[in-house]
């Protein structure tokens, strides 16, 4: 690796939205760490990235329903670094779990997956960062529960090792919960580091035409033919995120507040996503 190199730790690398936020990292010139799961995606995403920038992008294997993983992925990036601070660690791995299952670790897996994990990953590297963490959230907090999203992501739950069907719509409000957490971690971690010249920001997608919205189930076709058309693409969707990266903090900003930035527009958190943090507070501190 170039010293002069910027580098990048990106997760969901190979999903819509994260590759083409890797192909924008590899045009950049950064170094890339990217997290993946499956060898033959990665093999994909690197056959569309010229020939002369494949040699910025290393995947190292992470799985996110597993914090043994997510340390392991941690001390990988740790050792490559030799000494050298990370620039951009984007956590935009997300899922919506089909299937009802509580993970080896005790968490509901999509509470794992999009908040457990992720905040596990960027307290271990956050001692290694010098420019900015990005954390990907989502339009649907504004639907989740606070009380049990709270209660979700304190984890404890015993699994019998199976996964059980459940409805599209508990579904969707486990993973709105999970991103209601990120959503309030990335203002407490954004308050906490403020004197430390790092930047925490959120970057909310939209609904995008990824893999992420297919829910397996027998309207599937019909939804796809209905909404696919009104949402948006994957490049699209990675705007923000984007965004994010070129954005330069500006002075006046109130100390350790968060931006958020969707669409094109960059601006602070809703004020009822910030009241809940408030409120997340009293109920629990520090968050889990």
């Amino acid at each position: 690796m170039e010293e002069s190199r910027k580098i990048a730790v990106l997760t969901g690398a190979t999903g819509g939205i994260g590759s083409v936020v890797c192909k924008y990292l590899a045009d950049c010139c950064y170094t890339v760490y990217a997290a993946c799961r499956n060898n033959k995606k990665a093999q994909s995403l690197l056959d569309t990235i010229p020939e002369d920038k494949r040699g910025y992008i290393e995947f190292i294997e992470l799985d996110l329903t597993s914090l043994q993983s997510a340390d392991e992925f941690c001390d990988t990036i740790i050792c490559k670094l030799n000494g050298n601070k990370i620039d951009l660690l984007i956590n935009n791995a997300g899922m919506i779990a089909k299937k009802f299952n509580i993970t080896s670790d005790g968490y509901e897996t999509s509470m794992q997956v999009n908040y457990i994990s992720v905040k596990r990953i960027t307290e271990r590297l956050t001692p290694h960062i010098s420019g900015k963490i990005i954390n990907t959230v989502s339009c649907t907090i504004h639907s989740a529960s606070l009380k049990r999203a709270l209660k979700s992501a304190t984890g404890g739950f015993e699994t019998d090792g199976s996964d059980s069907k459940q409805s599209t719509l508990r579904s969707l409000s486990y993973y709105s919960d999970s991103k209601l957490m990120l959503a309030l971690y990335t203002l407490d971690l954004s308050k906490r580091v403020s004197d430390t010249g790092l930047t925490v920001c959120g970057a909310d997608p939209g609904i995008v035409d990824t893999g992420i919205i297919t829910m397996h189930r027998w309207y599937d076709p019909i939804a796809n033919l209905l909404f696919r058309p009104f949402i948006k693409s994957a490049e699209q969707g990675a705007r923000p995120i984007i965004n994010a990266i070129g954005h330069k903090v500006e002075g006046t900003r109130e100390k350790g507040s968060a931006l958020l930035f969707a669409g094109n527009s960059c601006k602070s958190f809703p004020r009822r996503i910030r009241n809940r943090y408030d409120r997340g507070l009293k109920l629990i501190t520090p968050l889990p």
